[in-house]
């Protein structure tokens, strides 16, 4: 029993669509990272004058950005969020997003927050104190 096998060659017009598709698909994802870094950076301020402030939301903020930069001070999201008014919901919901689509990039702006909120020099290997 034979089996024939087919092989399909693809016309230029097929790769063409086929580079036009992809080209497509890599500034789809370029422009979703450089909206969520602009959205993210908007919120910065609020988020630091939170962090600063010795409060439940502060806290919660704090551990949650804790949690992003080092991956190993876990909280609970749903409790964390639930805690903050909706303007700190919508700025750390802004900080997640950038740290889902710029992965490592977002380092420097979570350095930003704990660094000028005074947490990286409470404990320099990562976590609070």
């Amino acid at each position: 029993m034979s089996t024939k096998i087919e092989i399909h060659i693809q016309t230029p017009e097929e790769e063409r669509a086929a580079v036009a598709a992809i080209t497509s698909a890599i500034h789809a994802d370029r422009d979703r990272r450089k909206a969520s870094k602009e959205g993210a950076e908007e919120h910065l301020p609020r988020l630091l004058a939170a962090m600063r402030m010795n409060s439940g939301q502060g806290v919660r903020i704090t551990k949650i950005v804790w949690s992003l930069w080092n991956g190993s001070n876990q909280v609970g999201l749903c409790d964390v969020l639930c805690g903050l008014d909706g303007p700190l919901q919508d700025a750390l919901l802004a900080l997640i997003r950038i740290r889902m689509s710029l992965g490592g990039d977002a380092d420097n702006v979570l350095r930003y927050l704990l660094t000028e909120s005074g947490e990286m020099g409470v404990n320099p290997e990562g976590g609070a104190a």
